[in-house]
């Protein structure tokens, strides 16, 4: 009967594979028997028989690994010795050359009898890279067998990768500073759930959400992420509105891809972008596990007209409507998001009628004349001349801009 492997930790492993972690290569024992003498003594011999890999179940399912699901390692110790193996035998399990963990067997093997274990509930990575598992059975040669020899076996699989099926875009303000795009950390974040405080003795900002912890300082390239300090695109500033402006890649850093755009989609996003301005697209792919998740971006004029970056960033160059779209090259799927350029807003200064910087009486004249009919005014001089804001040019409004030019 298959047993489900008892670990020395409580919890199941989960494993994660990643540059430069693999540097543990297991040492398979030697034959420690003497050629040409004869075996006077039963002893042991434990092999392992076969090693496989099944999907979710202790099973011989051929399938392969899903990418970003869940594995068990499955595997037979067999004695093929002529005595019984003691209960308490070791066996090491290592990937890709690295150290994975340890189990003990609680029951001895008979002579000629085997032992099915599962390494349950692991985590393929989420890739289609070939990773070499490898058992080694008694590592400390704690049991005298008759062939140390053959105590190890491996096997190597990839997963099936899987493809992406959809494609959300959004469209988020954002302020490009030197080519980085920055967004507002403490929107997102307390959208998220999580609880921020400023701290304005050493301009820093904290935040935690959950189990992770966020560290950040104005004009500082670095930040504290779970206790390990990261490099970041560009320095975090305090914009006009006194918003705590962080590169977006570190919000996708700290609080994942597709759980970040969930949130600036709900505190930022927008589907209108100002003339000249710019919006940062974004897309999240799903299943959030697929092996080929990358985006190409394009748009397409209509009414108006844009540009965008490879990394998203639409720049409007023409009122009107343009069209997005967000491509996976490997699956073939799209996703269009159409945006809407609108006209800048108008600036002017109150009572500057003519719009030479500086308020006079002869804005004052102009206002009168407009007041009592002899001209009209439009747009930013219309503006300038209704400074009290009730919607039409009156005598009122004149004696507001006198007072204003003497002043």
């Amino acid at each position: 009967m298959r047993k489900v492997l008892v670990l020395f930790i409580a919890v199941c492993l989960v494993f994660s594979l990643g540059a430069g972690l693999f540097t543990s290569v297991p040492t398979v024992k030697a034959d420690t028997s003497v050629a040409g003498e004869a075996s006077t003594v039963a002893l042991p011999d434990l092999t392992v028989d076969t090693l496989f890999f099944a999907v979710d179940t202790l099973s011989f399912d051929p399938a392969p690994p899903i990418a970003g699901g869940s594995v068990a390692f499955c595997f037979t110790v067999h004695n093929q010795g002529s005595a019984p193996v003691p209960a308490g035998y070791v066996f090491s399990v290592y990937v890709d050359g690295a150290y994975l963990g340890q189990g003990t067997g609680s029951n001895g093997i008979a002579s000629g009898a085997s032992e099915d274990w599962g390494w349950v509930d692991m985590t393929w990575p989420v890739d289609t890279a070939s990773h070499t598992f490898m058992v080694v059975l008694d590592p400390n040669d704690a049991i005298v067998e008759s062939n140390e020899s053959n105590n190890s076996a491996s096997i190597s699989a990839s997963a099936a990768p899987v493809p992406v099926t959809g494609i959300t875009v959004t469209g988020v303000n954002c302020e490009v500073v030197n080519n980085y795009t920055f967004v507002p950390i403490k929107p997102i974040a307390e959208t998220l759930g999580a609880i921020d405080t400023w701290l304005p003795d050493t301009q820093g900002m904290t935040i935690v959400l959950g189990d992770t912890i966020i560290g950040l300082q104005i004009g500082n390239t670095t930040a504290v992420l779970d206790a390990n300090i990261i490099a970041l695109d560009a320095a975090p500033y305090l914009n006009s509105n006194s918003d705590v402006m962080v590169p977006i890649s570190f919000i996708f850093e700290a609080f994942g891809t597709n759980q970040a755009i969930g949130a600036m989609n709900s505190v930022i996003g927008a589907t209108t972008v100002v003339n000249n301005g710019t919006l940062q697209m974004l897309a999240a792919v799903l299943p959030t596990n697929a092996t080929g998740p990358s985006i190409t971006w394009s748009v397409v004029a209509g009414t108006g007209t844009a540009t965008i970056d490879s990394t998203g960033v639409l720049t409007a160059t023409g009122v009107g409507t343009v069209t997005v779209t967000a491509t996976n090259a490997a699956s073939g799927v799209t996703r269009t998001e159409v945006i809407t350029v609108t006209t800048a807003p108008t600036t002017y200064t109150a009572g500057d009628v003519d719009g030479d910087g500086t308020v006079t009486m002869l804005d004052a004249l102009v206002a009168a004349r407009t007041a009592v009919g002899m001209t009209t005014l439009t747009g930013s001089a219309f503006q300038a001349a209704d400074v009290n804001h009730d919607g039409t040019i009156t005598m009122m409004d004149v004696l507001l801009i006198a007072r204003i030019a003497v002043s």
